[in-house]
């Protein structure tokens, strides 16, 4: 028996994922001033830090915060012999609660479908940033003065 809601059309799955935080930049507002200002953003996905020391190393995947992904059946369909086919939409909801992605119309396998709604793979804690800093604002303040001093 699955734990997981049944995949059905016009069903919204809301699947808890690892952000991180990534430099990024955006149109300035001046016209006289610089073309494009440098931000803190956040970025769906882990980051790969490498640990270790001497000739022992290994990578460990790091975060800074929990979003999510919110996930929409568009329809659900078995083309003959081949296997169920999932049509949905995806969108994503940072730790700071923005939402945001594009509206396209992707496909998955039913197995693959149920894999993305069972949870995220990686179940590292998050960084020390994530504790420091809530949001954007707060994290380009503590990232200026993690890299100043």
């Amino acid at each position: 028996m699955s734990l997981l809601p049944p995949v059905v059309a016009g069903a919204v799955f809301v699947v808890p994922h690892p952000f991180c935080w990534e430099m990024a930049s955006k149109p300035g507002d001046d016209p006289e001033g610089p073309y494009s200002i440098e931000i803190m953003s956040w970025r769906p996905g882990v980051r790969p830090e490498l640990r270790g020391h001497g000739e022992y190393h290994y990578t460990v995947e790091e975060y800074e915060g929990m979003g999510s992904q919110i996930l929409t059946v568009v329809g659900v369909f078995r083309p003959g012999k081949y296997p169920t086919r999932v049509f949905y939409t995806r969108r994503w909801r940072d730790p700071d609660g923005k939402e945001f992605g594009k509206g396209g119309l992707r496909i998955k396998v039913m197995s693959a479908f149920k894999r993305i709604i069972g949870g995220y793979r990686h179940h590292e804690e998050p960084c020390l940033m994530a504790r420091e800093a809530t949001s954007v604002g707060e994290a380009n303040t503590t990232t200026k003065e993690l890299t100043d001093g």
